[in-house]
């Protein structure tokens, strides 16, 4: 039986904060976009007061972390195998799914907004299945939906779809820990949102600069700092003195610049830049010569972006051999 007709319901406008979500989102998964890169640039050019912004890097990063969860979730609901749903469908449901199982959002909001994003995105026939499938995800509570997971006897499958990991990193881990509450433990860990570290950028920053605006010194690293909050919304960020890089990967270049000696280093494999970014500013302190390499085209584009004007060529690292140029120092960090 149809639902009554409500008179006194207004269909919303889609909000600049869901519309652009959906966009990165689809920048991401469809055109094999960066989120990292992609989310700070699209916050920076919005006029998204920082409780929007706060909303769309939830719905992007969390829809992406949790995408395997919610896939889950709507392969039982579809009328249509979900591998041949239209992406754009696939990744508007994710992010609506999102909003009801993982965020505070009233299930009645989390759908008609996102239903409004699908209507100006996907238009309307696409937008009434979208609708469809999401009223039926709100018809049970999460519990009701994962209650069958019980019932998988495989551990890995089972794991896999709980905690939205691809079924080879959960086998990786039992391979590596050799005990399943290890492993899930481990698995639960990975889908908590981390802490945003910064790196400051040698000769147009320094790390007492992040600790200036709040951050807290990184354990290891003598570049970074930890900052909780949107590192979008950051001067020295949009300024372009400092950038957004995990701990390791600045240690990674960190070692490497007091190991090496000579006058030319390469990064051997430099997309798409974060170590890059920090070896051409010590590099450059240094007078020495940096170059960085990237077989992918579009990775090199974002190197060219943060290498300071250093050298970045495009080609396979197995052909570096042929060119005139010798380095006397090389990093890789081959995927």
């Amino acid at each position: 039986m149809a639902e009554p007709r409500r008179n006194t319901f207004k269909s919303p406008k889609p909000e600049a904060s869901r519309l652009l979500a959906f966009d990165l989102l689809t920048e991401v998964n469809r055109n094999n976009g960066y989120s990292n890169l992609l989310l700070p640039q699209a916050l920076n050019a919005s006029k998204l007061e920082e409780r929007d912004r706060s909303l769309v890097t939830e719905l992007l990063y969390g829809t992406i972390r949790m995408q395997g969860k919610h896939d889950w979730v709507l392969q039982q609901i579809s009328d249509r195998p979900w591998g041949e749903v239209d992406p754009g469908i696939v990744d508007i449901c994710r992010m609506g799914v999102h909003q009801i199982h993982e965020m505070r959002v009233p299930n009645h909001a989390a759908v008609a907004s996102t239903v409004e994003v699908a209507r100006k995105r996907l238009g309307e026939s696409k937008a009434s299945f979208v609708n469809a499938l999401l009223r039926s995800v709100t018809r049970k509570s999460q519990e009701e939906w994962f209650a069958p997971l019980t019932h998988i006897s495989d551990s890995v499958e089972r794991l896999a779809i709980q905690y939205s990991h691809p079924e080879w990193i959960v086998s990786a881990y039992f391979d590596l820990l050799k005990d399943w509450q290890e492993v899930e433990r481990a698995l639960a860990i990975n889908n908590e949102a981390a802490i945003p570290t910064l790196v400051s950028w040698p000769g147009l920053s320094t790390q007492q600069d992040l600790i200036d605006v709040g951050g807290e010194p990184t354990t290891f690293s003598p570049y970074g700092a930890h900052w909780k909050g949107n590192p979008g919304a950051l001067e020295l960020i949009k300024s372009r003195k400092i950038g957004v890089q995990d701990e390791g990967s600045q240690l990674v270049a960190s070692v490497f610049a007091a190991a090496a000696g000579g006058s030319s280093w390469l990064d051997m494999c430099a997309g798409p830049g974060g170590k890059a970014a920090l070896l051409s500013a010590i590099a450059r302190q240094r007078g020495v010569l940096f170059t960085a390499n990237e077989i992918s085209i579009p990775r090199a584009e974002l190197v060219k972006q943060v290498v300071h004007g250093d050298t970045v060529l495009v080609g396979d690292g197995r052909e570096i051999g042929n060119q005139i140029e010798k380095f006397d120092a090389i990093l890789i960090d081959a995927p």
